[in-house]
């Protein structure tokens, strides 16, 4: 599935749809495909319209640091991951209420690079998410 990239804060990067599931409910919304993300990450706000109301209770904590040195506390918790009309179930994602005012949801490493192959093509701006799962 290739997605191209889209322009945000005076740049092109590779931000692309996504679908958050769990159970019958599902939020949209959009992530940045992040190779340097450890994991990811995002608003708890999403949390919420999953039905996890209290991000903590049942999460495991997580701390997460950006190149300024500050650090956010999320809390992952299992969900499905929708791409493309793909879904991908039990992907950890951490929740923070600790998400600065127009932060982009992250797709990092764990929870979204292991689970299958990314190829970013900056010369033609687009990112290609490998259909067939590594799992």
């Amino acid at each position: 599935m290739k997605f191209p990239y889209v322009k945000q804060y005076g740049c092109t990067m590779p931000i692309i749809p996504v679908k958050l599931r769990r159970g019958e409910l599902i939020v949209a919304t959009e992530a940045l495909v992040d190779s340097g993300a450890g994991s990811c990450i995002f608003d708890a706000q999403f949390a919420d319209v999953l039905g996890i109301h209290n991000i903590e209770e049942g999460g495991i904590e997580v701390i997460f640091e950006g190149v300024s040195g500050h650090t956010i506390v999320g809390y992952r918790h299992d969900v499905a991951l929708e791409i493309g009309g793909r879904v991908f179930p039990n992907i950890s994602v951490a929740f923070s209420q600790q998400m600065p005012d127009n932060a982009t949801n992250i797709l990092g490493q764990q929870g979204f690079f292991e689970i299958c192959p990314i190829k970013f093509t900056y010369q033609k701006k687009e990112v290609d998410i490998m259909t067939g799962s590594i799992r």
